[in-house]
Formats: C-alpha cells, structure tokens, sequence
C-alpha cells in the first residue's frame, strides 16, 4: 500500500485492508513464466491452405470484443478467390480500422473487403442507425473519392432510433454499454416491434403506426422514472460536454 493512501481520509480503512492480506501466502500462479514458444506465420501459410479448402469461410468471436475478428476479415478478403464479404448481424457497438494507401477509416457495419474491391453485404438481421452510418462511414468514402456503390449492398436491416439510445443510456450503468441502442433495439427486434429499412422507403403511416407502437417502452419508461425529455436530453449534454459524443447530436436533435 503506498503511503500517501495511508494519509488521506480513508488512511485507517486502507490500512485496516492492508493488516488483513499483508500475511496471505503468495499465489504461486503469479510466478508462472510462459517457456512456450511461439513462430508467427504468414497469412499464405496459415490462413490461406484454409480458404483454398473451402466455398465459405466463417468469423465469430465470443461476444468479448477487441478479439481480432475485423484483422481477421481483412486478412480473408485479401485472398483472390474471396468475391463476397458479408456483416450477418449485430451493429454499430463493433469497430474495425482499415489503412487504404495510408488512410485511416474506421468502419462499424461496412466490411473491411470494401477496400479490396469485393462486394460487400450488410445483412438483414443487422441493425442499423443510418443517419450514423451515413455520417462515419459513408461520408468519409466520399471524401476520399473511394467508389462503393456497386460494391456495397444493404439488406432490409432492423433500424436503431434516436429512442433506443436514450433508452441505452437511462438503463446501463457507468461503463456498461457502448450507448449504441443495441439492447433496446434487439429487445425491438424480438418483439418484432420496431422498424426496418423498407418500411422507411414504402407505406409511411404503417411506419408511422410501427414507431407510435414501439416508442411504448420509451414513454413508459421515462414515466416510471419521473424523467422529462428536456431533462434526459439535459443529462446527455451533460455527458457529452467533455468532447466525446457518446449521444450524437442528430438524437437530441441538435444542429
């Protein structure tokens, strides 16, 4: 325990902790040291025997992030027999870096086979903010002048609202989600409640019924909570004020 904890005000209680465990017999799992050896190898020795063997490859991870499934797909798509590169679900809580001649993109729902001139498939049990999607990911291919539009196909993806994310932030704790609207938005999806992307392009007062019916959850919500809009959308600003947009402004509905 280092000394300066000892004299701030919880001083006695650290020292009361350290009095307990100081005398614990040593883990002997920390002193293990790794004597396994280790040869890193070349995707066309490794990964590329794999795709040569097969029509279709799958990557999944176990739900823990940060695992190397978007390397992993960009290691895939540089193989010249792969012709498709398909996102099958989930959305924008994930994230992948691509360098296409020394810039940078980070991508959430596009795949990284974009940069290699394959098709590219986001599918339909994905979901989708579009005015995000848009923004991050469309927006910056513009810029540079990288061609996507006979490259890139979207599916009839289930739609994340403005109110899924506010619902994101008013249920999860500190730390505790990426404030995505995923939850709500699968919640949505399983009651077959929200929206998909045709209904946004077809019949606007079926659409229009669909929101009114799903937006239940968020007006009850904020109801049982004692929570006003102005309120919420005060807190978000609040969070927002040290310069990372955690809630984007299009969800206030801020210019």
């Amino acid at each position: 325990i280092n000394a300066e904890y000892m004299g701030n005000a919880d001083g006695e209680l650290n020292e009361t902790i350290y009095n307990g465990i100081k005398d614990i017999q040593r883990i002997p799992e920390l002193d293990w040291r790794n004597t396994i050896e280790y040869n890193e190898a070349t995707p066309e020795e490794v990964l590329y025997p794999l795709i040569d063997k097969h029509d279709a490859i799958l990557i999944c991870g176990a739900y823990f992030g940060d695992e190397g499934k978007g390397k992993t797909v960009d290691a895939v798509s540089k193989h010249p027999k792969i012709a498709l590169v398909a996102r099958t679900n989930s959305g924008e809580n994930a994230g992948h870096t691509v360098y296409h001649h020394g810039k940078k993109f980070v991508f959430h729902l596009c795949p990284s086979g974009l940069m290699k001139g394959k098709t590219n498939l986001i599918g339909p049990e994905c979901v989708m903010d579009p005015v995000s999607f848009m923004e991050t990911e469309i927006q910056p291919l513009i810029e540079e002048g990288i061609p996507y539009k006979d490259k890139l196909f979207i599916g009839n993806v289930h739609i994340v609202t403005p109110y899924h994310k506010l619902l994101d932030f008013v249920t999860s704790g500190a730390n505790a989600s990426t404030l995505k609207g995923m939850a709500p938005v699968h919640a949505s999806k399983a009651l077959k409640r929200g929206i998909r992307l045709d209904h946004l392009f077809n019949d606007r007062e079926a659409c229009a019924r669909r929101i009114k019916r799903d937006l239940e959850s968020y007006t009850n919500l904020l109801k049982a909570s004692g929570l006003t809009e102005e309120a919420l959308a005060k807190s978000c600003e609040e969070m927002n004020a040290d310069g990372n947009i955690r809630i984007p402004p299009h969800v206030l509905c801020v210019d």
